[in-house]
């Protein structure tokens, strides 16, 4: 079995990649970059995870599955896509499991891959799940209101709640 995560910093989420390393994830994790306007963004997390699919598949002698957990089909600047990807897997016999938020999963180049492939791909929605996959830290900050007052506002923090699949 192979275990890829990969993510950027910062922000900063040093619990979250403790822990995928604990459970045996290969972490890799890349700086974010300024753009010209002084916006930091990603670069590259997605190309490092295609080419690791690209591995895996050239790695193993027999099909397997492929677990993706994002919804993110758009091409990259290289001509990559996880779509991309996965349909190399998919024509060597892999199966394909996609995990996504709904709002995030472009259905456009997921359908397509279902559609062509339905018994090979399962396309999953992580929405009905979102207490179980999401905690929110206890936070103090402060906000400035649109008349420039400062404002205490206070979040109080939720653990996850014990995942039921029944």
């Amino acid at each position: 079995m192979t275990r890829e995560i990969a993510g950027s910093v910062p922000p900063q989420a040093a619990d979250l990649w403790a822990y995928a390393e604990q459970i045996g994830f290969k972490t890799t994790l890349l700086r974010r970059v300024e753009n010209g306007s002084g916006r930091l963004r990603e670069q590259l997390v997605d190309e490092i995870l295609h080419l690791r699919i690209v591995n895996t598949i050239l790695d193993r002698t027999e099909s397997e599955t492929i677990i993706l957990l994002s919804g993110d089909g758009r091409l990259s600047p290289t001509g990559m896509s996880f779509p991309v990807q996965l349909r190399r897997a998919l024509t060597r016999g892999w199966k394909v499991e996609i995990y996504s938020w709904e709002a995030s999963l472009n259905t456009t180049q997921y359908n397509i891959l279902l559609k062509d492939y339905p018994e090979l791909v399962t396309i999953n929605l992580l929405d009905q799940y979102y207490d179980a996959l999401t905690f929110v830290k206890e936070i103090n900050y402060y906000e400035i209101t649109p008349a420039g007052n400062k404002t205490e506002v206070f979040i109080p923090g939720r653990v996850v709640q014990a995942l039921s699949l029944s």
